[in-house]
């Protein structure tokens, strides 16, 4: 993260690592249930995972919801604002910690709904956080 490049690599292995992740749980739980629910869900997961890393890239701008909305300085201003801040904040953790804790209670579905609504929600809210 200490240069362009850095920075670059590590939204890319974040995206694939997020992406394989979802799609590869849905999988799993789906052959463990017999339930193709679960499977759609880690795609739906794993595809809004990509399209929050491509957004970004072919808008050519700076991802606004990371930037201006994780810092201390940036409160929200709004109700959209703020909407957009408690998801980011709520999903933006590294989910490993939450998976060591639903394993041991066989509750891993759990990441996998929150994934696939997440997601999307974060993509549309991206568009919804202003320029300025």
């Amino acid at each position: 993260m200490a240069s362009d490049f850095g920075e670059k690599y590590d939204t890319f292995v974040d995206w694939v690592v997020h992406s394989c992740f979802f799609a590869a749980l849905g999988f799993g739980i789906a052959l463990e249930t017999n339930n193709n629910i679960f499977l759609w869900l880690g795609l739906a997961g794993s595809i809004g995972g990509t399209i929050n890393y491509l957004i970004p890239r072919f808008l050519n701008r700076k991802n606004k919801v990371s930037e201006n909305l994780v810092h201390e300085e940036s409160k929200p201003k709004n109700t959209k604002d703020f909407m957009v801040y408690v998801f980011r904040e709520l999903f933006r953790a590294d989910f490993c910690f939450i998976v060591l804790v639903l394993t041991p209670f066989n509750l891993l579905w759990l990441i996998l709904i929150a994934g696939a609504i997440g997601a999307q929600v974060y993509w549309i809210m991206y568009f919804m956080i202003d320029d300025n």
